[in-house]
């Protein structure tokens, strides 16, 4: 699993172990939601040890892992935020870490503080750090596996970016859309996603795409000062 901006439009690639052996790769599909693509090679491959990038913080360590060799410190400094990629694709709840990408390529892993994965790194237009949650690289690249292209779950609103709001404000309400058949409001503002608290737009949709559509999902909106469960059956958007 790697970034897409790691491969280009290209149909083939070179993987260097870390053996120094040279291999050819097949690129199985690219998600320019994302920016998560799947290479395969043929050759057995160690697991890496995966962490959940949803339990970081602001002010936490995280390593960027060079292939080349040596890996560089970032801090944490937004747990789910809105950027735009290099090449123009807005990407809503990466990870943003202070400094720059510098030497990193894209798509070189970023690691906790015990050395496990917490997610893929993806350079921006303003040269800042985005770091894409190992969850969602992890649900997009099962789906490019089996399928050649990810299918995005859909709640069926329009959110309203505002940073006064905890939680993720629902501007519009899609008509037969599964939000409005599970009961969401427009004026309700997202609290919670299947057990998972969000204080924000973007920490919204990165929790909602770590789910799949067809899923039932309960969705809790705080409506008039109190929460509203909401049960929602998640729809596509491809």
């Amino acid at each position: 699993v790697t970034s897409g901006q790691a491969i280009g439009d290209a149909e083939t690639v070179t993987v260097v172990t870390e053996s120094g052996a040279v291999l050819p790769a097949d690129v199985i599909g690219h998600d320019p939601a994302t920016d998560v693509s799947v290479i395969r090679v043929d050759q057995s491959t160690t697991p890496a040890v995966m962490a959940q990038a949803s339990e970081l913080e602001a002010g936490d360590t995280v390593a960027l892992v060079n292939p080349s060799g040596g890996a560089t410190e970032h801090m944490v400094a937004e747990e789910a935020t809105t950027t735009v990629a290099r090449g123009g694709q807005q990407l809503v709840g990466v990870v943003s870490l202070d400094g720059e990408l510098g030497s990193t390529p894209p798509g070189s892993p970023a690691v906790d503080e015990t050395g496990a994965v917490v997610g893929l790194t993806t350079a921006t237009a303003d040269a800042a750090v985005a770091v894409v949650p190992i969850e969602l690289a992890s649900t997009v690249a099962d789906e490019l596996i089996s399928s050649g292209s990810a299918d995005h779950p859909r709640l069926g609103v329009t959110f309203t970016d505002d940073a006064s709001v905890a939680g993720a404000l629902v501007a519009e309400v899609h008509d037969d859309g599964p939000a409005a058949a599970g009961g969401v409001l427009p004026g309700d503002v997202v609290v919670e996603l299947a057990g998972i608290g969000v204080d924000s737009m973007a920490a919204t949709i990165a929790t909602l795409r770590t789910h799949r559509p067809g899923e039932v999902i309960e969705v809790i909106v705080r409506r008039d000062g109190e929460p509203v469960p909401c049960q929602v059956k998640l729809g596509a958007d491809i």
